[in-house]
C-alpha cells in the first residue's frame, strides 16, 4: 500500500490521456458536471488543474469546504472559514 497520494502520483504516471479526473468513492456528482469543467480547459491552455463546485451532502444549496463556516462563498468564491483572516492571504 503506497498511500492515497502516492497511490494516486503512480497511477498517473501510467495514464495517456488530455485530462484525469480524480474522484473519490464518496463522491456523488450531478448529470453534466464535467462537460463545463472540460471545455474551459480546451480554451484556457494556461490552466492546469480545476475542480466543480462543491455541495454539502446535507443542504445541496450550501457549499462544502474544509473548516467553512455555514456554507456560502464570498463575492470572489472564497469560503467563509471560522477564524479567517480578512486582507490576508492564506
Amino acid at each position: 500500500n503506497h498511500g492515497f497520494a502516492d497511490g494516486y502520483n503512480l497511477a498517473l504516471q501510467q495514464v495517456e490521456a488530455d485530462y484525469v479526473v480524480l474522484l473519490n468513492s464518496d463522491v456523488e456528482v450531478t448529470e453534466h458536471w464535467l462537460e463545463p469543467m472540460i471545455a474551459y480547459l480546451d480554451i484556457h491552455p494556461e490552466v492546469a488543474a480545476c475542480q466543480p463546485k462543491i455541495r454539502s451532502w446535507r443542504q445541496k444549496d450550501h457549499f462544502e469546504y474544509a473548516g467553512a463556516a455555514g456554507g456560502f462563498l464570498d463575492k470572489y468564491g472564497y469560503p467563509f472559514c471560522r477564524g479567517r483572516i480578512m486582507g490576508v492571504v492564506e
